[in-house]
């Protein structure tokens, strides 16, 4: 069974703003100990309400697990370039893939450049957060 040491991890997330409409896209927030491009990832994880209520980082709802199939999700590198292109959400949540982390080569992520896209608005609201998991290490 492969999956990651965990050497560091920080959650991360993307808040709906507005109202919810298919195409639409949200950038992941700002996070100094990410968008510094001070970190190499090496593999993630996504959270629906089912595994996390509430954000830690914004006291937002996450969310909800029927909402999860109506997003995609882009990472991009730190030379812009997107390494993961409209990935379903469903997919990197370890409890919908047998329990494995979803591993990339290690690379350096351009945190605010990294979006989720709706791709239907079926149980996703205004306001409510997409989080996840960024499993990493520091670059010194």
């Amino acid at each position: 069974m492969e999956t990651a040491v965990i050497k560091t991890s920080q959650l991360v997330e993307a808040q709906i703003l507005g109202t919810p409409a298919i195409g639409n896209e949200f950038k992941f927030s700002d996070n100094q100990e990410i968008s510094n491009n001070n970190i190499l990832l090496y593999a993630l994880q996504a959270y629906s309400a089912t595994q996390l209520s509430k954000s830690p980082i914004s006291q937002n709802t996450v969310v909800a697990a029927a909402g999860v199939p109506s997003i995609a999700v882009t990472f991009v590198d730190d030379t812009n370039t997107e390494f993961v292109q409209n990935i379903p959400m469903y997919d990197i949540i370890r409890s919908n893939n047998g329990g494995f982390y979803t591993l990339v080569k290690p690379l350096k992520v351009n945190l605010t450049k990294c979006y989720i896209k709706l791709v239907n608005t079926t149980s996703v609201n205004a306001n409510e957060v997409v989080l996840f998991n960024f499993i990493h290490t520091k670059i010194k």
